[in-house]
């Protein structure tokens, strides 16, 4: 797998679809990036100063908006605590209404704008919240799953890549005598833009962790099979998908094995 040959593409591929503007007299720069919403509307991402002249990158309340439209707003504890964990992982915050992040160096303006656009893209699986499967969170299944399988995992680990992002690894399976460490990727709907963001994470930590591990995808095919040219890019940098009305089938296989 040639992991800096994806890593290149990957930012040729941002710095070609990504387009920038001022708004509001030139008091923010937005930043439409090539990332999709659940609804295929391209995010946008904003920068400004602070009163304090830190720089703010913000989704300007365009994600809990969406969510409160969706009728999945977090408004009741459970929710609530869901989605600041989600926000906590990958290092950003919300204050009710806008999710963002906050630098005083310009030098981490990368840095931080790929955690916020990480964050968005996993803020965006909560719509899924809906009444009649409030307490069937994805990545809550998944951990039950392997505590059941008597499967010794670590959750929610950061792990920092060549590039110096650092990408949250929602599960990583340590590695034993006769079996290799294993990281996994859960996806509640498997989008193109969620794959990419998957293939390029595994691809930038294997430049710097390069262990003969074994790098996993669990995603929730209720929601549809992953899209053909993102399963092809799995396929070619190697990376191991297992949908989950299938776990049982394909568990000794991708994480016993």
């Amino acid at each position: 797998m040639d992991g800096r040959k994806i890593i290149e593409e990957y930012a040729e591929w941002i710095k070609n679809n990504s387009f920038v503007r001022d708004v509001r007299n030139g008091k923010y720069c937005a930043i439409t990036t090539p990332f999709m919403d659940r609804h295929n509307d391209h995010i946008d991402i904003y920068i400004t100063k602070s009163e304090n002249g830190n720089y703010v990158l913000t989704d300007d309340g365009d994600t809990i908006s969406d969510l409160v439209m969706s009728g999945s707003f977090p408004n009741t504890p459970k929710r609530k605590q869901i989605l600041d964990t989600t926000l906590n992982g990958f290092g950003v915050a919300t204050d009710g209404e806008s999710i963002f992040v906050e630098t005083a160096n310009t030098g981490d303006l990368p840095k931080k704008k790929h955690a916020l656009i990480q964050a968005i893209l996993a803020v965006n699986d909560m719509y899924m919240m809906s009444q009649e499967n409030t307490y069937s969170f994805f990545k809550e299944d998944v951990s039950a799953f392997f505590n059941s399988r008597q499967i010794s995992f670590v959750q929610d680990i950061g792990i920092v890549g060549k590039t110096g992002y650092t990408h949250n690894i929602d599960f990583v399976i340590p590695k034993t005598l006769d079996k290799p460490e294993r990281l996994i990727k859960t996806i509640n709907k498997a989008t193109k833009s969620q794959i990419l963001q998957v293939v390029f994470a595994f691809s930038d930590i294997s430049l710097v962790r390069p262990v003969k591990g074994k790098q996993i995808v669990m995603y929730n095919d209720e929601y549809g099979a992953i899209p053909s040219d993102a399963e092809k890019a799995l396929n070619q940098y190697d990376v191991k998908y297992m949908p989950w009305s299938k776990r049982n089938d394909y568990i000794d296989a991708l994480i016993t094995a």
